[in-house]
C-alpha cells in the first residue's frame, strides 16, 4: 500500500508539472511552422521600428523621457515573449536553415531593443545615433527575411 501511495504522489507531481508547463506539441507541421516564423518576424519588425521611432523622437526632444521609456519597455517585454515562444518550437528538420536565420535575427532584435530601453533609461544620448543606425539596419534585414518567407 505504501508503494501505491508513493506512485500516486509521483504521478500527481508529474501531472502538475505537465499542466504548469503548458504541455503542448512544440513540433508544428511545416506549414504551421512557416506561418509561426513569419508571425514572429513580423512582430519583431514592429517592435524594432517602434524602438527606432521612439529613440529618434527622444533624440529630437519631441517625446518625454518617461513616455519613451514606457513605450520601449512594453516593446521589449512583448518581443521577449514572442522570441521565447518561437524558440520553444522544434522546427521540422527540413526547415532548420529557416530556424537558424529566424532565431539569429529575432535574438538580435531582442538584444537591440533591450539596449535601446537601457539607453533611454540612462538618457545616454551619445548612444542614440548608433542605436538608431543599428535598428534601421536590423529592420532592413528583418524585412528582407520576411519577404523570403512569403
Amino acid at each position: 500500500m505504501i508503494g501505491l501511495s508513493r506512485w500516486r504522489s509521483w504521478a500527481a507531481a508529474v501531472l502538475i508539472v505537465l499542466v504548469a508547463s503548458g504541455c503542448t506539441t512544440a513540433t508544428p507541421a511545416p506549414d504551421a511552422y512557416r506561418a509561426r516564423t513569419k508571425l514572429a518576424v513580423t512582430d519583431a519588425i514592429s517592435h524594432v521600428a517602434t524602438a527606432q521611432k521612439v529613440l529618434e523622437a527622444t533624440r529630437k526632444n519631441k517625446i518625454l523621457g518617461p513616455y519613451a521609456l514606457v513605450t520601449v519597455r512594453a516593446s521589449d517585454e512583448t518581443l521577449g515573449t514572442v522570441v521565447g515562444a518561437y524558440l520553444e518550437l522544434y522546427p521540422p528538420q527540413q526547415l532548420d536553415p529557416r530556424f537558424t536565420k529566424a532565431s539569429t535575427l529575432l535574438g538580435d532584435a531582442s538584444d537591440l531593443v533591450t539596449q535601446t530601453r537601457i539607453a533611454l533609461y540612462r538618457d545616454d544620448r551619445a548612444d542614440f545615433p548608433g542605436l538608431i543606425k543599428d535598428l534601421d539596419s536590423l529592420s532592413t534585414k528583418l524585412e528582407r527575411f520576411e519577404k523570403e518567407l512569403s
